[in-house]
């Protein structure tokens, strides 16, 4: 008996109508992924600018400029630390603040304004002393607030690219913050942890953000 020869598998790939199917998935693919690309870049940039028009209407200066903002601050001190600020507690907010009141040497306090307006959007100190100094390091992001009504417009992060900066500015390699509100802010523009210490709201993450001596002063800082 003769037998019938099998015929060959034909390579889905090599095959014409394959081939053609294959060459517009692939087609397809590669448009799918250059789009979501530009799409991504585009949401990238949106958020860039965004950021920016934030930063741009926000103004850093010294509390030692804005002794006005010192009845405000502490009454958001009392109101957002009661344990240690609040009526039995041991801290005294008015005289951290005044205390604060420097600009070449520490502790010093910053001021977020609204550059328009000139409200307190926020506060930020940077001091020798802060929950976890245990720890032998400094200085310390401490005392770091923003108003209720401005959150969520880049104040925050502001304040702590002002703080870095200030650091910069008075020569230290390193600046440190304990802080259970802030992880997220300090992760994104590059804060480490570094430790772990106990305040009186429980245990905080101790981070660590290594900066450059003399760094350029941003021109929205006083």
């Amino acid at each position: 008996r003769l037998r019938k020869k099998k015929p060959k598998p034909v390579c889905r790939r090599s095959h014409p109508i394959g081939r053609n199917i294959f060459n517009r998935v692939k087609l397809s693919h590669k448009t799918w992924t250059t789009q979501w690309g530009q799409a991504t870049s585009a949401i990238h940039d949106s958020l860039c600018a965004m950021t920016a028009d934030h930063h741009q209407n926000i103004k850093i200066v010294h509390l030692l400029d804005t002794p006005e903002a010192a009845p405000i601050l502490t009454r958001w001190f009392i109101e957002a630390w009661t344990p240690w600020y609040g009526p039995g507690g041991q801290g005294d907010a008015a005289a951290d603040l005044a205390a604060c009141c420097s600009r070449d040497h520490l502790p010093i306090c910053l001021v977020a304004l609204d550059r328009a307006t000139g409200e307190i959007l926020g506060t930020v100190g940077i001091r020798t002393e802060s929950v976890g100094s245990e720890l032998g390091v400094g200085p310390w992001l401490a005392a770091m607030l923003v108003g209720e009504a401005h959150r969520g417009r880049g104040v925050g992060t502001a304040l702590v690219e002002a703080i870095e900066r200030e650091a910069a500015r008075l020569g230290f390699g390193s600046i440190y913050s304990s802080t259970d509100t802030a992880n997220r802010i300090l992760e994104r523009l590059g804060w480490r942890p570094f430790g772990e210490a106990e305040s009186l709201r429980g245990s905080t993450i101790v981070y660590r953000r290594r900066i450059a001596p003399d760094s350029p002063i941003d021109p929205t800082s006083d």
